[in-house]
């Protein structure tokens, strides 16, 4: 993982000495650390940077930006929170109050506008057969382990094939890599087709 170098406390506030500027890193290097490109970034940082902006009886509380950032680390490569705090400068408990911030404010302003299913299917259908000759394809639909930290309750049931802590997630993408349809219900010891039988996915393709 490519080493960030960040000058904090342990506190996950700013002492005072210079942080690296993250939109420094050339495109690779950044979507590599990010799983996303600076606009993206920049999009999502749009909708969400009131929620994540709070009041700190301390110099600098951690930006909005830096809180995003270090989110997008973590669920884009896999780490432990240790890991990726170390990474960034800031403490493992700062990390999980990140995850947890952003993560509650995409879900609940930005989630129901994003992932969404389509109207028009027929110019869904149009676009995947000219961009990848697939006739009558109105969605392309996969699943992952999203690697996760050992749950306190049912670990257990959580443990995939691989012998990793994981949820098994269902997604439903679009011809222009959008989002149709996310299903992250499920612990990584549930089998894909189990997965598939019990969400909506069936109903909207018949």
């Amino acid at each position: 993982m490519l080493r960030l170098e960040w000058l904090l406390n342990d506190d996950g506030y700013d002492d005072g000495r210079p942080r690296r500027v993250y939109f420094d890193l050339c495109d690779r290097q950044y979507r590599q650390c990010f799983r996303l490109n600076k606009n993206q970034v920049a999009f999502i940082l749009s909708k969400i940077e009131h929620i994540l902006t709070h009041a700190s009886i301390r110099n600098k509380a951690i930006t909005a930006e830096h809180q995003l950032l270090t989110t997008l680390n973590w669920l884009g490569n896999g780490a432990q929170q240790h890991g990726i705090g170390a990474t960034h400068g800031i403490s493992t408990s700062s990390v999980s109050r990140c995850v947890h911030r952003v993560v509650n404010a995409v879900v609940t302003h930005m989630y129901q506008n994003i992932v969404k299913w389509p109207n028009n299917t027929v110019k869904i259908r149009t676009t995947f057969l000219e961009k990848g000759g697939f006739p009558s394809v109105a969605g392309c639909i996969d699943g992952t382990l999203i690697n996760i930290d050992a749950p306190n309750l049912n670990e257990e049931q959580f443990i995939d094939r691989h012998g990793n802590h994981s949820i098994n997630v269902t997604m439903v993408c679009g011809p222009n890599h959008e989002f149709y349809a996310v299903d992250a219900n499920w612990p990584g010891s549930v089998h894909d087709a189990r997965v598939l039988r019990n969400t909506n996915v069936p109903i909207f393709c018949i």
